[in-house]
Order: structure tokens, then C-alpha cells, then sequence
């Protein structure tokens, strides 16, 4: 599922169907980093460390066509977060 850049500025919920099951809905609302931190720095925190995880170097070897989607597009991004002092 790509998500298209009228998607990424948009502030509503989007629902698309699934390919492998035309009765499931996934509903997302995309977030930009700014709303990220925003939202952390309100809750009274910030990130210690961001990381985007990335398949092991065999996986890639073994799997070339699912590095280069994961290369083109913006993945999982992992956040520890640390109360603000």
C-alpha cells in the first residue's frame, strides 16, 4: 500500500481494501515527523534514538525485490522516547 503525498498532508483517517481480501479494510492516518514530535514533546518526552529496521544483509541478498521497495519508500520507524528532564 503506497501512500500518496495528498495522504501525507492530510489530517484524516484513509481506508483502503486489501489485495489478498476485498472484505478487509485497513485505515491509516499518516503522521509527519513534526506531528511526531509534536506529540511527544506534549506528553512531556523526546527521542533518545530513532531506527528504521532493515532486513538482515542475507535477507536482502536472498529478497533484492522487497529491499528496493523498502528503499523507495518510508518504512517503520522505532522511537525511544525519555521523559524531558
Amino acid at each position: 500500500m503506497q501512500l500518496r503525498r495528498k495522504e501525507y498532508c492530510s489530517k484524516t483517517i484513509y481506508a483502503d481494501y486489501t489485495a489478498w481480501n476485498d472484505q478487509i479494510a485497513l485505515t491509516k492516518r499518516a503522521y509527519t515527523v513534526s506531528d511526531l514530535l509534536n506529540l511527544f514533546s506534549a506528553a512531556g518526552l523526546w527521542i533518545e534514538t530513532a531506527i528504521e529496521p532493515q532486513p538482515s544483509e542475507e535477507a536482502q541478498r536472498r529478497y533484492p525485490h522487497k529491499q528496493a521497495w523498502m528503499n523507495k519508500y518510508l518504512g517503520i520507524l522505532l522511537f525511544k522516547l525519555r521523559p524531558l528532564p
